[in-house]
């Protein structure tokens, strides 16, 4: 979530446009949708829903442009934002269908991976087994995922966005309603708190339903097993490099945090014996007492 001074800046951004015709009381439906700026309000939600943070997000487009061209483009053209999902979505969506358009372009890749798997493998089973191919087979199952990831990603980001195009809609109807009634919008800062209020409703409504919730927990998953995947792939290509991969490193620094922790042990230790105070020698006139009875 962005903070909320960056968020109303955002917005003001965003209705700037359509505020002189608010206050000039000419507000309408038509007027919102001649004025809407759809890749504003996508950067804007994209900054409050992060479907994955700023550095992870930089971290898989490399990643992924490391690993095959191809799948960086396909995610692209398949998650290009608010403005086509916006402009597409009547036409090829109808309300409700978007699971079902995404379903079929899942089982569309799958054939097409399939069919791509058959007419290649011939050649690959010529191929002498090697680290090579090994590596070339591993990065080819990476690539995949990925484009699987991408799909799924691109259907979470429909579910969003298709949510928040509803609800900047209710927010125009609302001002609508109100300017034909002669009610008056105060500020652009009236407007954002009553587009977050429209908000919370509509999208806690969304992620407490179950195809949500099953959904990002898919998308979460494939995440973290391709970086998983990835960086392993990454380390074995700097086998024969001299430099330290991210496994050498972070098992030294598992070594230096045990080394430390058992010096703070250590030093906890020497703190108690030394406030451990020494016994007490037994009085002289006693031990005195004791030596003549033995005597006797």
């Amino acid at each position: 979530m962005v903070n909320t001074t960056e968020g109303f800046t955002r917005f003001y951004q965003m209705w700037a446009p359509m505020w002189q015709s608010i206050q000039d009381k000419t507000f309408n439906m038509e007027e919102y949708k001649k004025l809407m700026n759809p890749e504003q309000y996508q950067q804007l939600m994209d900054q409050y829903f992060g479907f994955m943070p700023e550095g992870s997000r930089q971290y898989f487009q490399q990643m992924t442009a490391m690993a095959n061209d191809w799948s960086k483009n396909a995610g692209q053209t398949f998650g290009n934002g608010f403005s086509q999902m916006r402009q597409t979505m009547n036409q090829m969506m109808p309300a409700g269908a978007g699971h079902e358009f995404f379903g079929n372009m899942m089982n569309g890749y799958q054939n097409f991976q399939s069919s791509l798997q058959n007419a290649v493998s011939p050649i690959v089973r010529m191929m002498s087994p090697n680290q090579d191919t090994k590596n070339m087979m591993e990065w080819n199952d990476i690539a995949n995922r990925m484009m699987v990831f991408n799909i799924k990603n691109a259907e979470l980001q429909y579910m969003i966005y298709s949510q928040g195009s509803k609800v900047m809609d209710q927010l125009a109807e609302n001002v609508t309603n109100k300017m034909q009634h002669g009610e008056e919008v105060k500020s652009v800062m009236a407007l954002y708190q009553e587009w977050l209020g429209i908000s919370d409703k509509t999208f806690v409504s969304l992620f407490e339903s179950d195809e949500y919730s099953q959904l990002m927990a898919e998308v979460s998953a494939l995440q973290m097993k391709l970086r998983k995947d990835m960086e392993a792939q990454l380390e074995k290509s700097l086998v024969n490099i001299p430099v330290a991969t991210r496994s050498e490193m972070d098992e030294l620094y598992k070594t230096i945090y045990d080394l430390k922790k058992q010096v703070r042990q250590l030093e906890k230790m020497m703190e108690m014996e030394e406030e451990t105070p020494a016994p007490a020698p037994a009085p002289a006139a006693k031990k005195a007492a004791n030596t003549r009875s033995t005597k006797r």
